[in-house]
């Protein structure tokens, strides 16, 4: 009977807060980092009441994007706690026994080290599987971590063009999530074939730079925007009825003309041959003619 008293108390010992008590609450944090870094995430506590028995916490990532490598107990509340750590992929538990070591209050309970491994713009939820204050559970929030990411954006005019980005090959517009500060090629092919008789032929960079260049990414949270320049042309085919009957002179090289150029015509005709008219994307009986390209024209003088 004796025996089964003091195991009673000794329960009622461990289990149970002190009348008035409250349970702590533990909370993990928002966090971001960029990818490569080293980062410690505090576990937080409030109301934590005095007579810390034992605690035994659980806390879950992705290890995909996290690596854990430790705890430490850095700036936190601890005055002479001796903690227990396991680190099992994709967990970390935190575990003290039997030692009055942490100070009341709220602060930091413990501090877990990771790794960033994963790429910018990547999530992983940092979420309580257990959190037990003196064999009870206690109160909890659960965090998220953020890969560091910062967004560029690329756009053409018209839109639609196509871009490559580090290499591969994209439809205007897009938006890239990059780490922050990092550098990234960026280029366009030229021309650029719409059909047979209309192209688009790269003219210049929002930016400023060569056709083919390097833009860096700015800081972590915020967007950079890029736009590819482009003229709209138009193919002007001429020709001669009969064959041979003379020829077509332009008063500027073609036959691609930026779209709204006026292009002047004349019609030379051969050795014993008279010009008559114009046909096709032209017309009128004088040997000069003009037109404007807003299509692609097809002439012949006659």
């Amino acid at each position: 009977m004796k025996k089964v008293i003091m195991l009673l108390l000794f329960l009622g010992m461990v289990s149970f807060p002190l009348y008035g008590q409250t349970q702590p609450t533990l909370s993990l944090p928002n966090v971001s980092a960029n990818k490569g870094e080293t980062i410690t995430v505090p576990i937080s506590v409030s109301n934590l009441p005095e007579g810390v028995i034992s605690f035994d916490i659980w806390v879950s990532y992705d290890s995909n994007i996290l690596t854990a490598t430790g705890v430490n107990l850095n700036n936190t509340l601890e005055t002479g706690a001796s903690l227990t750590t396991f680190l099992p992929s994709g967990q970390v538990r935190i575990s003290l026994s039997y030692a009055n070591g942490y100070s009341a209050g709220s602060g930091v309970l413990a501090n877990i080290e990771f790794n960033v491994i994963g790429n910018p713009a990547e999530t992983s939820n940092l979420s309580f599987i257990k959190k037990i204050y003196n064999i009870s559970e206690a109160n909890g929030q659960n965090g998220t971590f953020t890969v560091s990411f910062s967004i560029i954006a690329i756009k053409t005019n018209p839109s639609d063009r196509q871009f490559s980005f580090d290499g591969s090959t994209y439809t205007a517009p897009q938006s890239f999530k990059v780490a922050p500060n990092s550098k990234h090629s960026v280029d366009v092919s030229d021309p650029q074939m719409d059909g047979n008789d209309k192209r688009y032929v790269w003219s210049s960079w929002s930016d400023g730079q060569v056709k083919s260049h390097t833009i860096t990414a700015p800081g972590s949270g915020q967007s950079k925007t890029v736009t590819a320049g482009f003229n709209t042309q138009y193919k002007l085919t001429t020709s001669v009825n009969p064959d041979g009957g003379g020829s077509v002179q332009t008063d500027k090289p073609g036959p691609w003309y930026n779209a709204g150029v006026v292009v002047k015509l004349t019609a030379a005709p051969a050795s014993k041959y008279d010009f008559e008219k114009w046909t096709g994307d032209a017309t009128g009986s004088n040997t000069t003619v003009q037109v404007t390209m807003s299509t692609a024209k097809d002439v012949t003088a006659n």
